[in-house]
């Protein structure tokens, strides 16, 4: 028995040998990274333990952070100093006085949150209500003379541990908030 090239049924088998080997190696890649891995989700979005913002992620809100944060020696001056800005913007935005509030916001976030108010000036009761029981959940140290990063607040709702934190940024000795 000569085997060629050109017989349609060697090329149909060669074909399905080839599919069945790509098929096989693809489900083997697929249950072995599933056993390798452990899902995580941050803010709606999943990663896999082994991506650089999962490890981030873990060290970032482990227990052992949590209690380096809390800590800090001028946590209740800052949640003060935060609530007094937070107070000052809802009250601005429950007057529907978006030019007064949004001398709370930082400049790199007032664009984004006017053109979004503009479009349904009714938001703004709806936002104040959203901010008005929100409390600390994660404190930035107070960064060093050298650095070039700013320090930050992150607040999130009593009832809502998954939402998206508030997060304040400290400017120049004044607390603005970043994202809402």
């Amino acid at each position: 028995m000569k085997i060629s090239l050109r017989d349609k049924k060697f090329r149909i088998l060669m074909v399905a040998i080839l599919v069945t080997a790509v098929l096989a190696a693809g489900l083997y890649f697929i249950i072995s990274r599933g056993k390798n891995s452990k899902l995580v989700e941050y803010n709606g979005v999943s990663f896999t333990m082994g991506s650089t913002e999962a490890k981030f992620m873990e060290e970032y809100y482990s227990d052992e952070s949590d209690k380096t944060w809390r800590s800090q020696k001028d946590i209740s001056k800052v949640d003060r100093e935060i609530n007094r800005v937070l107070r000052a913007f809802r009250k601005s935005l429950e007057k529907g006085d978006w030019d007064n509030a949004k001398k709370y916001i930082s400049e790199d976030s007032r664009d984004t949150y006017t053109d979004l108010l503009a479009e349904e000036p009714g938001k703004m009761k709806l936002l104040s209500e959203y901010i008005e029981n929100i409390e600390m959940i994660h404190l930035a140290e107070e960064p060093d003379d050298s650095s070039t990063y700013f320090r930050t607040a992150e607040y999130n709702r009593n009832d809502d541990e998954s939402g998206t934190p508030v997060i304040f940024i400290n400017i120049d000795g004044e607390w603005y908030i970043d994202n809402l």
